[in-house]
């Protein structure tokens, strides 16, 4: 499956498509209709400023360089591990498609971090908005999974801190200074 949005040089969404739409109900996300996306700024639906600080640092380099972008990512749900793959291609007028490739999909026990409507408490658990891995210290940056493990103090589901790990800007840096990943 792919699914497609395109922003304006604005950064605006200015059109999403159909698969895009039906993925967000698919995922429980009902309120990400068309309605309630367009016009609207992208960085408006990012949840951390680290993830919107290296999106408008690869929108700068898309719009100077001409050059598409490509980044793994995932796009997990509480029972599935999707591995993906982001292409974000220059258009006319500083206007950017991005396109999101399904490349893999595994089934897995659920995990309850995931899950939107898991109550949660005050506690943190910083995770990576591209890789999804977990900042569990002192052991650094972990594949959710082996996280989950690792936290067997968490009888209660901690909200999650969005960022970007390590591996995922040292990642993007290198694609975005011209070098396609």
């Amino acid at each position: 499956p792919t699914f497609r949005y395109r922003v304006d040089h604005a950064d605006r969404l200015v059109w999403v498509d159909d698969a895009f739409l039906a993925f967000a109900q698919e995922n429980g996300v009902p309120e990400l209709t068309e309605d309630a996306l367009l016009s609207k700024s992208l960085w408006d639906a990012i949840a951390d400023q680290a993830t919107v600080f290296l999106y408008q640092r690869i929108h700068a380099s898309i719009r100077s360089s001409g050059k598409p972008f490509l980044l793994p990512f995932r796009c997990d749900s509480p029972t599935l591990r999707r591995n993906m793959q982001l292409c974000i291609t220059p258009e006319s007028c500083g206007q950017l498609l991005y396109t999101s490739r399904l490349m893999s999909v595994s089934v897995r026990p659920k995990l309850a971090f995931l899950d939107r409507e898991t109550p949660r408490t005050q506690s943190l658990l910083t995770i990576c908005s591209c890789c999804l891995q977990c900042l569990i210290e002192p052991h650094g940056w972990l594949e959710i999974e082996v996280a989950m493990q690792k936290l067997p103090r968490f009888h209660d589901v901690p909200r999650l801190r969005y960022t970007i790990c390590t591996d995922c800007t040292k990642l993007a840096n290198h694609s975005s200074n011209g070098t396609v990943a």
